[in-house]
C-alpha cells in the first residue's frame, strides 16, 4: 500500500488552493519484468482498496501475466482510508462532501 498527495480542489486555479490529502493506491509489477507492459489502472470504488483488490481475479490472473502488465489500484477519494477531512468526512455536512463529485474523482 502506498500514498501520494493529491490537491482537495482540482478545479481551483487560486494560488491559495493548498489542501491536500493523502490517497492510497497498490501497485503491482510483478508480470511487468522488463518495464514494458502496460499498465493496467483500477479506479477505485466506493470502499476500501483492499477489498477490491482482492476480489479482481481476472485482472491479476489473467489480463496481467498475458500482457506482461503493471497494475494499479487507485483508492476513490472519500471512500476506505482516502478521507480528506478525517472523521469529520462521514458527517454529511455541505463543507466537507462538496470535492465528492465525478470531476474530482482523482
Amino acid at each position: 500500500m502506498k500514498t501520494f498527495d493529491v490537491k482537495l480542489d482540482h478545479f481551483n486555479a487560486s494560488k491559495d488552493n493548498t489542501a491536500m490529502f493523502s490517497m492510497r493506491y497498490i501497485l503491482n509489477e510483478t508480470f511487468n519484468t522488463d518495464k514494458k507492459g502496460p499498465i493496467l489502472f483500477y479506479a477505485g470504488n466506493e470502499g476500501s482498496i483492499e477489498v477490491f483488490y482482492a476480489n479482481s481475479g481476472f485482472m491479476l490472473d489473467v489480463l496481467a501475466p498475458a500482457l506482461n502488465a503493471t497494475v494499479m489500484f487507485g483508492e476513490h477519494r472519500y471512500y476506505g482510508e482516502s478521507i480528506p477531512f478525517g472523521n469529520k468526512t462521514i458527517a454529511y455536512n455541505a463543507t466537507y462532501l462538496k470535492y465528492l463529485n465525478v470531476e474530482q474523482v482523482f
